[in-house]
């Protein structure tokens, strides 16, 4: 008896063994199917929230050391959706955002600094000091992005994004405040440039949600008398707008350190036409956005 008993003993220990082992793997990965199951629970607006932040991260690691336009491009329309979303849902802040803010206006330092060469360019002018000069700015501005951007900081970031509680709702408050401010800045005094780009910031969040609502089949109810395409054609204009504003910065920029360059006059005449068609556009643009936010 004392055999046979011991045998079974064995084959039953052994039959437990190769029960125990799936269980084990399952307990192993369960908080990773839990974590998943959980995010393919969240709505539309969440994922759509996080698969800008995974976008922003992913040209973020594109931007150096090639610098590539597009890439820079992308990035800050991803991080620009991004924010707006946030900011529509009230879950936008310092936290989340901070990061990526750094990074965001670092690039947008180097797409600056490639404006006014570009512009010159179109004036088909040779100057090649001037040239030089903003070869300098922009190795300058690559230099700040690769001490700003961490790899680090943005992993955790994009894990705040993960955990964060953000469930659509539908917000008509966010467009009504927008469309409100816009208004009180076009008729509170004349308009700075400061305050054309404070109404861009406004346009772009309206388009931004908009667009993303759009896509959902719905129309919010205060832009059916903003129509998103009408947003976005403004908000272009008013980019332009501020790339001219930009432009005429840098060219002043140059004339102020470089003032007894050769090239000086040409430079001086170049940004005074951009000045003259600065003006235009912002005639242009006040008209406008009076007409419709007014």
């Amino acid at each position: 008896m004392h055999g046979p008993t011991s045998h079974n003993s064995y084959n039953i220990i052994n039959d437990l063994r190769l029960i125990a082992v799936p269980v084990t793997i399952s307990f192993n990965n369960f908080e990773q199917r839990s974590e998943k199951n959980a995010f393919m629970k969240k709505d539309t607006l969440y994922k759509d929230i996080y698969g800008y932040s995974k976008e922003v991260l992913l040209c973020c690691k594109k931007v150096s050391p090639k610098y590539n336009k597009k890439n820079i491009h992308k990035l800050r329309v991803a991080f620009k959706t991004l924010r707006a979303l946030l900011r529509w849902q009230h879950a936008e802040n310092k936290q989340l955002v901070k990061p990526f803010r750094n990074l965001y206006h670092a690039a947008g330092d180097i797409r600056n600094a490639d404006l006014a060469p570009g512009y010159i360019v179109s004036h088909k002018i040779h100057l090649p000091a001037c040239k030089q000069w903003f070869i300098q700015e922009q190795k300058k501005y690559r230099r700040s992005w690769k001490e700003i951007y961490h790899k680090k900081e943005t992993a955790e970031w994009m894990h705040g994004i993960k955990i964060a509680a953000i469930e659509h709702r539908q917000n008509d408050n966010f467009f009504k405040n927008h469309i409100k401010e816009i208004g009180q800045i076009i008729r509170s005094r004349p308009l700075a440039d400061e305050d054309l780009h404070q109404v861009r910031k406004r346009i772009k969040d309206m388009q931004y949600a908009g667009e993303w609502s759009l896509k959902q089949g719905s129309i919010v109810a205060p832009l059916k008398s903003h129509p998103v395409e009408q947003l976005k054609e403004m908000a272009t204009r008013l980019g332009d707008y501020n790339d001219l504003r930009t432009v005429a910065a840098k060219l002043e920029l140059f004339l102020k350190e470089n003032e007894h360059s050769v090239e000086a006059k040409k430079v001086a005449l170049i940004r005074t036409q951009c000045l003259q068609k600065k003006r235009k556009e912002k005639t242009w643009l006040v008209k406008h956005i009076k007409e419709q936010f007014t």
